[in-house]
């Protein structure tokens, strides 16, 4: 995905980064690494190492935790062009859900 690509899903996800430099949308679609899911396919688990950060380029993606009784609780559903797990990486170091 090139720069003028990236700024465009950002844009429909109205995510504030679609506001950073060209320059700077360039080197982040240059260091970017697009991963397939198939439906129902795990891209993290909760106390897992945050490695990425992502972007939602297609599709959509569901931020789940599991109960106490082992019961699915949906904390987000993310959209195309929003990001996610931002704060893990860039916080704590471990998804949370």
């Amino acid at each position: 995905m090139d720069g003028s690509a990236l700024r465009l899903v950002l844009r429909e996800g109205r995510s504030p980064l679609a506001d950073l430099a060209d320059d700077v949308l360039d080197r982040l679609a240059g260091a970017a690494v697009t991963k397939t899911l198939s439906k129902g396919e795990v891209l993290f688990n909760e106390g897992d190492p945050a490695r990425w950060a992502y972007l939602l380029v297609a599709g959509g993606v569901r931020l789940v935790r599991a109960d106490h009784h082992g019961r699915e609780q949906v904390l987000h559903s993310v959209r195309r062009g929003e990001s996610f797990a931002e704060a893990a990486f860039f916080g704590e170091g471990t998804y949370p859900a």
